[in-house]
């Protein structure tokens, strides 16, 4: 038997000593000893099989185990692994289940579709899979983690993990990584969100495909400083050596709160600078729409489109000026077939509902129109005003389409 005597105020004592243990563990442990007293937890150490453990709500297991194929049923909601423990552990409750597993190389099975509580510190290998339930789960260093999740809304916390390997359902998951994290994250149809804090914008070394769904790449401190570019088809984080497939492009207000739009199913392209953030202005002051929700005959795709016009905004030299460059962007059908035959005062209120701005302002332009500027200087004019300035506003521009 690896089962060994301790009485509920020993454990008590060892249970809330330890620095290691979470407060979720320690709470869930001690619930457990106020209930059970020492009859409900099982201490264990050496082999440990499932006749060991029947019938106990927690299990402590001691370092340097050995786990055979260790099943804990119904009853067990609670389970703390130590230090170099090995082996295979399936947990069978259908309860909320609380685990610490720490500098271990255990492969866990949490067979339920509850909210479960998992901390994995210092692993030495190993892989954890849970249900299709909210699961809170926190990878705290180790190398060689595989974890694997089911349909819920998980939230995972990895820091400093060397290859690590995440894959989730199709759940709204959160994953947040912190400091050096290496490793693959592939997602469901969900909606993600990755957050990354300052370490991991330099340290991350990831590759992730985003899957379907609105995802979302929110960077914790100043994201002004981030460039980002498509390679091979690959959305690349320049700070940090981050890919990801199954993203279209990257949508980021330079002056935001460092939250990044990461569309599968919708792109807007969006400016790193001032200069370039009027062509995106300009599709949707002027033309009503998104800068890629139309054809601007590039070969089926405005992609091209976008990114040539906004090169050649960036580069404004003397044969380009801003007023030529502006009325050769409007030169199209588009630009005539909405306003040719309607006018001005349609026109002014078109553009200003257009840049969601205050219909009151189509006095001053008009005025603009009558002292002899032009429809395309109006256009302009708007798009850079001040009162239209959160449209797309100074954002990046994504590269190498």
């Amino acid at each position: 038997m690896a089962e060994y005597q301790a009485s509920a105020a020993e454990i008590a004592e060892f249970i809330q000593g330890s620095s290691i243990l979470t407060d979720d563990v320690k709470e869930a442990i001690d619930a457990i000893l106020k209930d059970k007293g020492a009859d409900g937890v099982a201490t264990v150490e050496g082999t440990v099989t499932s006749a060991d453990v029947a019938n106990q709500e927690a299990v402590l297991v001691s370092n340097d185990a050995t786990l055979n194929n260790l099943t804990l049923g119904n009853d067990t909601t609670a389970l703390v692994v130590g230090a170099d423990t090995k082996g295979d552990v399936a947990m069978e409750t259908q309860e909320p289940a609380t685990v610490q597993i720490d500098e271990a190389s255990v492969n866990l099975a949490i067979n339920n579709n509850a909210d479960n509580n998992v901390t994995l510190s210092n692993a030495k290998g190993g892989s954890l899979s849970v249900g299709d339930g909210d699961n809170s789960i926190n990878v705290a260093g180790g190398t060689n983690v595989s974890v694997e999740t089911g349909d819920g809304d998980n939230n995972i916390t990895m820091t400093d993990v060397t290859n690590a390997s995440v894959k989730t359902g199709d759940g709204d998951d959160t994953i947040s990584v912190k400091g050096a994290v290496s490793g693959n994250i592939q997602s469901g149809s969900g909606d993600l969100t990755l957050v990354m804090d300052q370490s991991a914008q330099e340290d991350a070394q990831i590759s992730m495909d985003a899957g379907d769904g609105f995802d979302l790449l929110q960077l914790i401190g100043n994201a002004v400083k981030h460039t980002f570019e498509f390679v091979n088809g690959k959305f690349h984080m320049h700070s940090a050596d981050v890919a990801m497939t199954g993203v279209q492009v990257v949508a980021q207000d330079a002056n935001s709160d460092g939250k990044i739009d990461l569309a599968n199913d919708h792109i807007t392209v969006l400016a790193e600078n001032e200069k370039d953030s009027i062509v995106a202005k300009l599709y949707k002051v002027a033309l009503g729409r998104e800068a890629i929700d139309g054809d601007d005959g590039w070969n089926g795709s405005t992609l091209g489109g976008i990114n040539w016009w906004m090169n050649q905004f960036e580069k404004q030299d003397s044969d380009q000026s801003m007023d030529h460059l502006v009325k050769s962007f409007l030169n199209c059908d588009e630009f005539h077939n909405l306003y040719d035959k309607v006018d001005d005062a349609t026109y002014v209120n078109a553009l200003l509902t257009n840049a969601g701005a205050d219909t009151g302002l189509a006095s001053k332009y008009l005025a603009e129109l009558e002292s002899g500027a032009s429809r395309e200087d109006v256009a302009y004019q708007i798009a850079s005003s001040v009162e239209v300035s959160g449209i797309d506003g100074q954002q990046y521009v994504v590269d190498g389409f």
